[in-house]
């Protein structure tokens, strides 16, 4: 069975095959355009997982397109301690510091360790038995920051110099409490009020003769002449009572600090007695700590000499107060209140009683 033969064998040309209508190409379509917010960031759509419908034929979009940039807003970024305890940050801190190979070995230093005088309380109590043990103690105190090496005359001069020091500015405080106004004003008002006190009590005492009797027959007219310059006194006075808590304050600090200061410097002079004597040094060395340790002493005897008179001058202190409060302050407005019940013509009793009270409160302004 034979094949039939193709056209083209026959000399005609094919027909062309019957093709489906031509669809336009449609034009190339942009990447979709992310949406902006001012507020919160949008997530952006994600593309469709399969095609739709009639778009067969659209082309894909290259792949080397940029995503888009998305909004920031300011305060929305993570702060840098939330990004530090991310899972990823650390080793990227850790990355960036630089590299230790190990901590530095502390290294000696050259010279010599200077170390000072260890001398016990035992020992300098058979240098010194006549002294006390809290004396001793701080004695060995001194004696500790005391070291031989390169101990010059500069150097021991300078021992129990601070303590001097601050004995004589606590001298200066006792000075400026005692230099205070009120001390010498007081005492001023104290005086003038007594003399005018002893001139109104001329006036309570009886006179010789029939004449003097007739004069003081009425109220003394001393007294009411003199009435305002009290009562100014007496207003004065009670104000300086106030004033004198300051240097009286003042000066029980001093007499408090005293036989501290006695103490510190005691031991200094017995450190310095002691290197004189005892230590290695030169003969100048040991020249210029004998002097100290004399010059030291003597200081320590002006403070004993200092505690008495800090201890006479509170003294003085609290007599004048007690002088203003008891005969200035509650035994004299109590003798002008007798006086005022007084009748206006007063007999020989009544003269005596009130001249007695009277001269009571200036037997106590003179004390």
């Amino acid at each position: 069975m034979t094949r039939p033969p193709l056209p083209h064998a026959m000399g005609h040309s094919p027909a062309p095959a019957p093709s489906a209508p031509a669809t336009p190409a449609s034009p190339a379509m942009p990447a979709p355009r992310q949406p902006r917010v001012l507020g919160e960031v949008v997530a952006a759509p994600a593309p469709p997982s399969r095609p739709i419908a009639g778009d067969a034929a659209m082309p894909e979009p290259p792949a080397a397109v940029a995503p888009a940039r998305l909004p920031r807003r300011i305060g929305s970024a993570p702060a840098p301690a939330a990004l530090a305890s991310s899972p990823g940050a650390a080793p990227a801190a850790a990355a960036r510091l630089p590299c230790v190979a190990g901590t530095p070995l502390p290294r000696p230093m050259p010279g010599q360790v200077r170390v000072g005088l260890k001398v016990g309380v035992e020992a300098l109590a058979g240098s010194f038995p006549l002294q006390d043990r809290r004396v001793l103690e701080l004695a060995a105190g001194v004696l500790g920051g005391v070291v031989l090496q390169g101990l010059d005359w500069s150097q021991a001069q300078k021992l129990g110099l601070e303590v001097q020091k601050e004995y004589g500015a606590w001298v200066q405080r006792l000075l400026d409490a005692m230099s205070a106004d009120v001390l010498r004003a007081a005492p001023q008002h104290l005086s003038r009020l007594l003399s005018l006190l002893q001139v109104c009590a001329e006036d309570f005492s009886a006179a010789p003769g029939l004449m003097g009797q007739w004069l003081r027959k009425d109220r003394p007219r001393l007294l009411a002449l003199h009435r305002l310059e009290i009562e100014q006194l007496r207003a004065t006075l009670a104000a300086s009572v106030d004033a004198l808590d300051a240097p009286t304050g003042q000066v029980m600090q001093v007499r408090g600090k005293l036989p501290e200061l006695f103490e510190h410097l005691m031991a200094a002079s017995l450190a310095c007695e002691w290197l004189a004597h005892s230590a290695p040094l030169d003969d100048e060395v040991r020249a210029v700590l004998a002097d100290r340790a004399l010059a030291l002493a003597k200081t320590a005897a002006l403070v004993r000499q200092q505690q008495a008179q800090s201890m006479a001058s509170a003294e003085s202190l609290g007599a004048l107060r007690d002088r203003i409060q008891d005969a200035v302050l509650i035994a004299l407005p109590a003798w002008l209140a007798q006086l005022a019940h007084q009748p206006a013509e007063l007999n020989d009793t009544q003269r005596f009683v009130v001249r007695d009270a009277l001269q009571q409160i200036i037997d106590r302004l003179k004390n």
